[in-house]
């Protein structure tokens, strides 16, 4: 990393904490519960969008649709 990148970083850092500093606990509680959702339900999310992909594959949907559909 490199030590302008570590300034930006740190920066974004600042402005995210004065962000949460005024965003209520249970708003906190409730985004960390539906980020842990999220992550426990990864594989899930993955195997589910490899098969949409297939599908709409098959289906020949437009390319600018495909490559939004599709998760890097």
């Amino acid at each position: 990393m490199t030590s302008h990148s570590l300034t930006d970083l740190a920066q974004q850092t600042r402005l995210a904490a004065q962000k949460l500093a005024v965003v209520s606990t249970e708003a906190k509680n409730q985004a960390l519960e539906a980020a842990q959702a999220l992550e426990a339900a990864t594989a899930d999310i993955i195997a589910a969008n490899k098969t949409d992909c297939q599908q709409a594959e098959i289906d020949a949907i437009p390319k600018p649709l495909y490559h939004r559909l599709k998760m890097d």
